[in-house]
């Protein structure tokens, strides 16, 4: 099982993204989001949501300037 050191609930990893609950639990799902399943349910890596809030910022610099 993966460890996970700061885990956040899939809300949690949600508002931080700017998602929907829904869409957290479709990138799990899929794979694109690190998760374990624990007795209270699915925790989150905060140290992955983190990755991709920042490629998500990356991306959206980059369109900006091929728009400017």
């Amino acid at each position: 099982m993966e460890r996970i050191t700061d885990p956040l609930s899939p809300a949690q990893a949600a508002r931080r993204l700017d998602v929907t609950p829904s869409r957290i639990r479709q990138m799990m799902e899929t794979g694109a989001l690190a998760y374990v399943r624990t007795p209270l349910g699915r925790l989150v890596d905060s140290a992955a949501v983190e990755r991709l809030r920042l490629e998500r910022e990356r991306r959206q610099q980059e369109r900006a300037l091929v728009g400017a």
